[in-house]
């Protein structure tokens, strides 16, 4: 049987320190209450959720890439990899999607 995670999306403010690597410097709640289906939990699948709800667009396509960190998915700059948006999941599944 299929479960359901509870996630919200939140922006990233990030800067690049000195090793290159990227920090998160602030973050803000955008949408929380957001469900998925445990095996909607993929990058490809994650990205395609954020388009159809208007937080990517199409151009983002192959620009973007979508890294797991369970549980918290950050979406990042493919390029430059700079984190811009992130989903952090309930560890807590639900096995029906609560109105």
């Amino acid at each position: 049987m299929a479960c359901y995670y509870k996630a919200e999306l939140r922006g990233i403010d990030a800067w690049r320190n000195e090793d290159g690597l990227w920090t998160w410097d602030n973050s803000w709640l955008i949408e929380e209450g957001i469900f998925m289906l445990e095996d909607q939990l993929t990058s490809r699948k994650i990205a395609q959720h954020l388009r159809k709800m208007g937080y990517l667009t199409a151009h983002s396509k192959g620009r973007i890439r979508v890294v797991d960190e369970w549980p918290l998915y950050e979406i990042q700059d493919k390029n430059t990899g700079k984190p811009f948006l992130a989903l952090h999941f309930d560890e807590i599944a639900y096995p029906e999607k609560p109105e």
